[in-house]
């Protein structure tokens, strides 16, 4: 493997052509690179080659970055993201080259007790990881069990939201919503809008507020679904909620779950506090009687289906609005100020021409 400047990297693609890939390589804590190394001549038997298009950061790709504990180091980037078989390994059947896909970064054996109850999600061998690198790349290797197809979207970069969309699904199916619900969304990132875009379809009549410290970001996700029942809550503390999905990535997000729940409330957790910190509990917080339900990942695999069928019929031209497009060229100072974006997410476009450009 070999790590060089993007410059270096783009002055020599009239040499390297189409065999040399691009990916990002996190080496330490907030310190990212753009390294390139020659292709192998194909992928494993059980593997195919994907030509990525579109990949989208998640809050787990800033938590590697900013240092997440226990983390180790190098690494690289990405789950969510979608593009074009380029080839297909000898054992490969399902997928063809030029097929449009996405990808369920979430390994199912099939065999294990979980597989076989339906909560696959869980699966013991869920962090097999059968690919050679991560989606902020040019092309990946992986293996053909984490391939969705794809009908041609519009826009494209639709593909990069199926995964997220998929586990926002997933929260929303735990928390049996009610028609009398008062629901408030703590977080306006990746899950935070999936699941604002998820309930404007499902269960428009709701009224739903929103709480993000970023304030930009929270009323630029209020503008975009205006009309759909959304309001801001400067500083949820006030116990009037009955159901909170909390998706702010904080550990303290939890306190204003726990503070802003009503009695016989539920809390559909989304976060993954990797900063260690303890969860704070208020003291009377038992007295209300509340659920609290984790959800994981995307459930049973099936919710890639019905986020699919979601974006296809119901997805706007001014939901754009939600997201960034960026080269790969940018993603060192994305992730340098991914605290102060106003978008919910940022898609990187993973092709040569812009990476060249931006060199």
């Amino acid at each position: 493997m070999t790590c060089e400047t993007l410059k270096s990297w783009a002055s020599s693609q009239s040499d390297q052509g189409p065999d040399s890939l691009c990916f990002a390589l996190l080496q330490a804590p907030r310190l990212i690179e753009l390294c390139h190394q020659t292709l192998s001549s194909g992928p494993k038997p059980d593997y195919v080659r994907l030509r990525v298009d579109y990949c989208a950061l998640c809050g787990s790709d800033l938590a590697f970055y900013r240092g997440r504990p226990g983390a180790t180091y190098p690494r690289t980037l990405g789950h969510e993201y979608c593009g074009v078989v380029e080839k297909s390994g000898v054992q490969v059947a399902a997928f063809t080259p030029g097929d449009r896909v996405a990808i369920d970064p979430n390994y199912r054996c099939g065999h294990c007790e979980y597989c076989k109850s339906g909560a696959s999600n869980l699966c013991d061998s869920s962090e097999a990881n059968l690919f050679d690198q991560r989606g902020l790349a040019t092309y990946v290797d992986l293996h053909e069990s984490y391939l969705f197809r794809l009908p041609l979207l519009d826009p494209p970069f639709l593909g990069a939201l199926l995964e997220p969309l998929s586990c926002a699904l997933h929260a929303i199916s735990l928390a049996a919503i009610r028609s009398d619900d008062r629901i408030l969304i703590l977080g306006c990132g990746g899950q935070g809008s999936m699941l604002v875009f998820a309930l404007s379809v499902l269960h428009p009549a709701l009224s739903i507020a929103l709480y993000d410290p970023l304030r930009a970001r929270c009323r630029n996700l209020v503008s975009i679904f205006e009309g759909n029942g959304l309001s801001l809550n400067r500083s949820p503390s006030a116990p009037e909620y009955t159901l909170v999905f909390e998706a702010s990535g904080r550990s303290t997000g939890f306190k204003t779950a726990a503070l802003s729940l009503s009695k016989g409330g539920r809390i559909i957790v989304i976060s993954r506090y990797r900063d260690r910190r303890s969860v704070y509990l208020p003291h009377d917080f038992p007295r209300k009687q509340p659920q609290i339900i984790f959800s994981h990942l995307n459930g049973d695999g099936q919710t890639f289906t019905r986020a699919l069928k979601l974006l296809s019929d119901n997805w706007k031209p001014e939901y754009q609005a939600l997201v960034q497009i960026k080269p790969l060229a940018e993603l060192p100072q994305v992730l340098a100020q991914a605290d102060q974006s106003p978008f919910s997410k940022t898609i990187f476009k993973m092709d040569d021409e812009s990476l060249i450009s931006q060199a």
